[in-house]
């Protein structure tokens, strides 16, 4: 069966990430819903309807770049095929080295490589590219008629449709024609999450257990993307990861608790991918709805990180708990006292630290030792672990420092050298 070698909690990680997305996660699901229906049209077969949906949820992946991303503030722009744009293919360049090269979900890879290339530089015998063109007819729908809402005649639809024939097989022409006509299609891309929950994410085959290397390598590449919607964190989460370890360690906990602890850091603010930009860089105060909105991606880590719950301790509960406090002041479950065990409390620790040492657009970052002496008073004041912050400060007595170089700064390398090929002609 298509897609049975990839891991289905990673699969279903990476789509709930990419539904949340600033202005690209409804079109990704809708996206998704449309390929499932023009696939199952012309396959008659539910396996391969079912790969083409997650395709099509997946195909804009390469908009998690922020650079990307920041292309384009429009979304009626960032989706209008009849304007040329630089990002229009190098989002697909990306999205297809990112499914391969840093997820591990190499089977959908050429489908976001190719999804916006006609049917003439595409080989109809390659099931990839089928796919790609399956997901391109979806794509077209998406942008043009695709908004949930929208009541656009038929006649009107398939005319538009007709006027870009060239850019699709002819069988794949003929069974998105077929789909235009359904009323059920177009109902259902009304509610393309419950569509996408109800028929693709609950039929996809359970996996087993994500090991701590994918794990590790996933999370790379989230701290990364979410880190580098601003300038002032981007190495917030490797080093809170990297912290975190090693506070563990001093604290004498055992190995598989310093690598959950590190994973843990890792994503803990994976939930910011579903925050705007315009928020996490606003160099003022927060106004009470944008800080409240701020406050709202711990919520999305641990909506993310359902998909990896009971596997490797408790690991999971850990990242999403990093805004709570010993005094229950915190957020978002208000967790207090012996609520909290003792890597959350790592973790929390860890967080303020490394956020109090690192510039903000609204103030300089601190030493180590004034960092330190902040710590001391949130530990006065019920917030904090006492035993915590004791070990931070023989770690930093013993000369401890954030790491320079990490796998993340990797992926940096990698992504800055595409982006810097694709601006100097190379594709």
């Amino acid at each position: 069966m298509l897609g049975e070698r990839v891991n289905s909690s990673v699969l279903k990680f990476m789509v709930d990430v990419m539904s949340y997305v600033p202005r690209v996660g409804e079109h990704s699901l809708v996206v998704s819903v449309l390929s499932y229906f023009i696939s199952e049209e012309f396959f008659k077969d539910e396996s391969k309807a079912l790969f083409a949906g997650i395709a099509g949820a997946l195909h804009d992946i390469g908009y998690l770049v922020p650079k990307v991303s920041q292309m384009d503030s429009d979304l009626e722009v960032l989706y209008d095929i009849n304007v040329e744009r630089k990002g229009n293919k190098l989002h697909t360049t990306l999205g297809g080295f990112i499914l391969s090269n840093f997820l591990g979900l190499y089977e959908y890879s050429d489908v976001a490589f190719y999804h916006h290339l006609p049917a003439s530089e595409l080989d109809v015998l390659n099931p990839s590219h089928v796919f790609a063109n399956i997901v391109s007819a979806a794509d077209f729908l998406a942008m043009h008629f695709g908004s949930p809402g929208t009541d656009v005649p038929k006649d009107i639809v398939k005319e538009a449709l007709e006027d870009h024939s060239e850019d699709f097989f002819p069988s794949i022409l003929k069974a998105t024609m077929e789909v235009i006509e359904k009323d059920y299609v177009w109902w259902s891309i009304e509610d393309p999450v419950e569509f996408y929950m109800r028929n693709l994410s609950s039929h996809l085959k359970e996996s087993s257990q994500v090991d701590s290397a994918t794990l590790m390598e996933l999370g790379y590449f989230m701290a990364y993307v979410v880190d580098s919607k601003s300038p002032f964190t981007r190495k917030h989460s490797e080093r809170v990861a990297d912290l975190s370890k090693e506070i563990g360690r001093e604290m004498k906990l055992d190995d598989n608790d310093q690598l959950c602890l590190y994973i843990a850091g890792l994503f803990h603010d994976s939930g910011k991918i579903a925050v705007e930009d315009s928020i996490l860089e606003k160099p003022g105060a927060l106004t009470r709805k944008e800080y409240s909105y701020m406050r709202k991606h711990v919520f999305y880590t641990m909506k993310f990180l359902e998909h990896f719950s009971n596997q490797y301790r408790d690991w999971t509960k850990w990242a999403s708990q990093h805004h709570e406090r010993i005094d229950g002041s915190g957020y978002p479950l208000r967790l207090k006292g012996e609520e909290l065990p003792i890597q959350s409390r790592i973790l929390q620790v860890a967080d303020v630290f490394v956020a109090l040492t690192e510039n903000r657009p609204y103030r300089s970052s601190m030493t180590f030792s004034k960092a330190i002496s902040f710590l001391n008073e949130e530990v006065r004041n019920g917030k904090l672990d006492g035993d915590v912050l004791k070990s931070l400060e023989r770690l930093v007595k013993n000369g401890y420092t954030f790491p320079s170089e990490t796998p993340i700064s990797e992926i940096i390398e990698t992504v800055d050298f595409l982006m810097k090929s694709y601006d100097g002609g190379i594709w």
